[in-house]
């Protein structure tokens, strides 16, 4: 939990900031040595942009296609597609959004499902929330599934 709320954290400051192909690199060396503890940022550095490039992919793929996928097994509700629009672009840089402020960084909303979820797992499983964040996302989120249609069970009788 602790690795990809602290995942969620820098892709959101990462997101917030412009940035040259230099600093990414060097965001991505702070995202492998924060979420692998055990890489400490001068072994990063000295590392080869080619291997932190790679690892970093590969950390992408592993979260954002493996881990974070999971947290739709707590809702009952359909996937909704967002579509973007040819002109959402032109929008933007006219002024003409009718919602000023009204995009959702991603990282945010992956933040916020990681506060619930912490939430839930402290009140529904009685677990302290070190406990909690020291926890296997995937597993954790399986379970809290399991306690909370188990629940659910129990209060209709069943």
């Amino acid at each position: 939990m602790q690795q990809v709320k602290r995942y969620a954290e820098i892709m959101r400051d990462m997101d917030d900031a412009a940035e040259s192909p230099k600093a990414a690199v060097r965001s991505m060396t702070r995202l492998l040595s924060d979420c692998y503890g055990v890489l400490r940022p001068s072994d990063a550095l000295r590392a080869s942009v080619v291997e932190v490039v790679t690892a970093a992919k590969t950390l992408h793929f592993v979260v954002q296609e493996i881990v974070l996928p999971s947290f739709r097994l707590l809702s009952d509700e359909p996937e909704v597609e967002q579509q973007a629009s040819v002109f959402d672009r032109y929008d933007e840089e006219e002024g003409y959004n009718d919602e000023p402020g009204a995009k959702i960084s991603p990282w945010a909303a992956c933040l916020e499902s990681i506060e619930t979820i912490t939430q839930a797992t402290i009140k529904i499983m009685h677990q302290s929330y070190s406990d909690t964040m020291k926890e296997e996302m995937v597993p954790l989120i399986q379970h809290l599934k399991w306690e909370i249609d188990h629940q659910e069970k129990e209060k209709k009788g069943g």
